[in-house]
């Protein structure tokens, strides 16, 4: 399932990293915050079973908005 969107994260040039159920990095994350890691490291990635979650790696430009539900206004999960 995660496969197809990293591949499509990767093409538009940003790194990503897979995170399990209990929100742990499934890779050390640390070696791409300054590089982008090939299609094939990137297929590798998310070609595990247990992926739930995908990080985006921020800097060099990149800046994201983490939005989680448990923040959501009227209290309701979406």
């Amino acid at each position: 399932m995660f496969l197809n969107i990293a591949k499509e994260y990767h093409k538009a040039g940003l790194t990503i990293v897979p995170f399990n159920s209990e929100k742990k990095c499934l890779v050390s994350w640390k070696q791409y915050q300054n590089k982008q890691p090939t299609l094939d490291e990137t297929i590798q990635m998310f070609s595990k079973p247990d992926i739930e979650y995908i990080a985006l790696i921020c800097g060099n430009g990149i800046e994201a908005i983490d939005i989680d539900c448990k923040n959501n206004l009227d209290g309701q999960d979406i």
